[in-house]
């Protein structure tokens, strides 16, 4: 059709007037430029012989100069000087100050000789947009535009169809890269994530580093998934809103160019979805912890047999395979943890600036100090991943809790430990009820959950703990019409993996919750410390050296002071080190007496040093760290374990750390916390809270007073208690009268979840679990009741 002619000179940007730029500006901002490549007309032949293959690239031109190739059109064989492109170009976000740059060449020898240029068009995006700001490509006037070479000769014009994408036809949202700084830079440590700083201020405690981003190429399955969560949040979310919340909010998908990326290169494409925790708190202490949970799943979430297999040996390994879950990432650990170099077991010990091995390495010196760093950095990495891998749930909790290096006061640190252990209880056992909650089953085994702590600032910004479920894969947000119009046999394993997905999510909860009560509930004071000293292997299982015990009694704290205890072994034996002179271990120990509303006090007990080690490693020395593990006594079964860092190389390792044992005041805590997301959860913990929440022994030396059968019984009354307060919340129910027990209703089985019976039978609680846990509270009759 005919072709409205558009001059290229600078005289025509005039015919645009300032409101009509502001407007197109403003329409920029949203919406991105699609330009459609129809045809040529050449006014004379360059090529050598025959017809001419002519082909069209189109170029942006930023005005610092920055060039980018945005696309190219199909070759038009045979097409000689009258070629038809119709070529759609992919859209682009522009300024309107931008040039957009037509270059027609001619294939020379097909494929084999250099392009031929034939002439180019530029022009700005103001005036090509000119009366076309609001319409589709496909809907404007076509514009022809004069091709020249060399400025000056004319060859001929090209016509094109330019206009704004129409938003309402895009699978995906799309956000603006003009929202932020560029070029993006890589997070340091993580392959797949980019940071990401809004350009305007936002509004006090929001961040301007509030979203993250991920290379699309990494996270394309994801995508439908976030784009359903965002419908539903911006619609009626229905029986999943209680679930959204524990999801990570998504913005959607960015188009920006990358950090030391070449000029001509086309930009990545990113997943933009909330970075966890950042408030831009001065002086805070931010930890995170990914757990993946379920190991060795195919599929769940892009992973192939082969892996999962690769998997499940290596957490066959450890306590872990039979948890449901598995550490992945420690962001921001404590120095217990650090101090744990998963090279100190293989010999390789820090890398000297000179690039020479440290005192005591009997590693090989490579070729040069940079080729020694690079091999020992990725050395570290898979062992320490591998070391994460097999740590035990418990000790994950106790390095999550690690706070005894925050604080100026005493019982400071212990404080922070306390309200985000409690946060963290409250807000798993809200997942908990969210996921039962759920309409129908979900395919979730696989993805990921991230456990995130900000200790805030003294006096303004309180500590926060955050719990978010991501890393979908292949995910999708299953409804109850869907769920139905599958077979049979598919909905059986459907709610099969989804109890097991949500057995996983009861896990993590129970565990921090125990955590915390055998940490801060106990107000019985306590009657022990033993401290066990141990040589630190990240492979292997962990070298025993000794062990020695303190007496503690609050009536004569006074006479505490500083001691030197002699290690003994398992066999009350005293330990002889690698001199021939027995080994010592120094420490002190205070009360304090605190005012705070949660403790009445702490014992604080300061590890200086040990003595005389005997050898554990074949270099002659020992990788020492202590643990200390505080009992209630005879009366109380209240136990929990704190870890020192490890001292490299040393038979007279030198800690100088200091470790709370908090004295709690009467009542629970805890209780109060569980009820305001899990209404009855508390009740239940009052009335059988030890028995419900036994002592975790964790990875080390001491084992717990409850037996596996104990502690599986124990998680399943804890798992029953939770299908309980779910019932309640699906029916707005607040947690029961403390006078009462909790009774839940089912077709086939009425009886008290929490009866000293049901927690001491093991069969009995998983009666209890399999029978209506699945099916009373839930309209989809999942379980045996229905």
């Amino acid at each position: 059709g005919p072709a409205r002619t558009l001059l290229t000179s600078s005289s025509q940007e005039k015919l645009t007037t300032e409101k009509d730029k502001k407007a197109l500006d403003g329409a920029l901002k949203h919406r991105r430029l699609q330009v459609w490549v129809l045809r040529a007309e050449l006014l004379k032949n360059f090529g050598s012989f025959g017809k001419m293959d002519p082909f069209v690239v189109v170029q942006r031109v930023k005005s610092d100069g920055h060039v980018w190739e945005f696309a190219r059109t199909r070759t038009d064989w045979g097409g000689h000087m009258k070629p038809n492109f119709n070529h759609l170009c992919r859209s682009i976000e522009v300024d309107s100050d931008d040039v957009i740059r037509f270059r027609v060449l001619e294939k020379s020898f097909g494929d084999f000789g250099t392009p031929i240029f034939c002439g180019e068009a530029s022009t700005t995006v103001q005036i090509l947009l000119r009366s076309n700001a609001e319409a589709k490509p496909e809907h404007t006037e076509p514009v022809k535009l004069k091709l020249t070479k060399n400025e000056m000769e004319e060859t001929g014009c090209l016509v094109v169809q330019v206009g704004l994408e129409d938003q309402s036809s895009q699978d995906f949202t799309r956000v603006s890269a003009k929202r932020f700084e560029t070029p993006v830079s890589q997070v340091p440590g993580r392959t797949s994530h980019y940071s990401l700083k809004l350009k305007d201020p936002q509004p006090k405690g929001v961040s301007t580093q509030r979203w993250i981003a991920k290379d699309l190429a990494k996270a394309h399955s994801e995508v439908a998934f976030y784009e359903e969560v965002r419908r539903l949040r911006s619609e009626d979310a229905g029986a999943f809103e209680a679930l959204l919340e524990y999801i990570l909010d998504y913005e959607g998908v960015l188009e920006s160019h990358v950090e030391g990326q070449k000029p001509n290169e086309a930009p990545k494409q990113f997943l933009v979805f909330e970075n966890l925790g950042v408030r831009d708190v001065p002086g805070s202490t931010f930890r995170r912890v990914d757990l993946k949970l379920g190991h060795g799943v195919p599929g769940s979430s892009g992973t192939s047999r082969l892996q999962a297999l690769k998997q499940s040996i290596l957490e066959g390994s450890g306590r872990n395979a039979t948890e449901g879950f598995r550490l992945e990432r420690f962001q921001g650990s404590p120095a217990s943890l650090d101090s744990a170099d998963p090279l100190l077991e293989l010999g390789l010990g820090p890398v000297s600036p000179s690039g020479q091995g440290t005192e005591g390495s009997t590693s090989p010196t490579p070729s040069s100090p940079t080729s020694e760093k690079t091999t020992r950095s990725m050395v570290r990495q898979k062992v320490r991943k591998a070391m994460l891998h097999r740590m035990p749930a418990p000790d994950v909790i106790m390095y999550f809790a690690d706070m005894q290096s925050l604080g100026s006061k005493v019982g400071d640190s212990a404080g922070i430990a306390q309200h985000l252990l409690s946060q963290m209880a409250s807000k798993m056992a809200g997942l908990s009820v969210a996921c039962r909650r759920a309409p129908a089953p979900q395919l979730w085994l696989g993805s990921s959950l991230a456990v995130t702590l900000d200790t805030g600032a003294e006096g303004s910004v309180p500590p926060e703990v955050n719990v978010k479920l991501f890393g979908w894969g292949q995910a999708t947000l299953t409804t109850s019409d869907t769920h139905q119009q599958l077979p049979p046999s598919e909905r059986r394993e459907r709610s099969a993996k989804w109890r097991e997905f949500i057995t996983n999510i009861d896990k993590v909860g129970w565990e921090a919750s125990r955590a915390y009560l055998h940490r801060f509930g106990n107000n019985h004071g306590w009657k022990e410390v033993k401290f066990v000293v141990a040589d630190f292997d990240a492979i292997s299982h962990n070298d025993f050296i000794g062990q020695a015990s303190l007496h503690l009694d609050e009536k004569n704290a006074s006479c505490m002071g500083e001691q030197v205890i002699q290690l003994v072994d398992r066999s009350e034996n005293p330990v002889i080190g690698k001199n021939g002179l027995p080994t010592t271990l120094t420490c002190s120990v205070q009360l304090h007496t605190l005012s705070q509303v949660r403790m009445r006090g702490l014992w604080r007990v300061h590890v200086h040093r040990a003595v005389n080690l005997p050898k554990r490693d074949l270099s002659g020395t020992s990788d020492a760290w202590v643990s200390v593990y505080a009992t209630g006594g005879e009366e109380s079964q209240f136990c929990f374990q704190q870890r020192s860092s490890v001292v490299p190389r040393s038979l007279n390792p030198e800690w100088n750390e200091t470790f709370d044992l908090p004295l709690a005041r009467p009542g629970n805590l805890l209780a109060d916390w569980l009820d305001v997301t899990a209404p009855s959860l508390g009740d239940a913990v009052l009335k059988s809270g030890q028995k419900l929440l036994p002592c975790a022994a964790g990875s080390g030396f001491v084992a717990g007073p409850a037996s596996a059968k104990e502690e599986k019984a124990a998680f399943a009354a804890w798992s029953s208690a939770l299908a309980y307060a779910a019932d309640r919340a699906a029916r707005n129910l607040g947690p029961p009268p403390r006078d009462k027990a909790p009774v839940v209703a089912c077709d086939l089985l009425v009886e008290p979840i929490m009866t000293a019976a049901s927690v001491n039978d093991g069969a009995a609680a998983a009666k209890t679990w399999s029978n209506w846990s699945w099916s009373a509270w839930n309209p989809f009759r999942w379980g045996a009741c229905g």
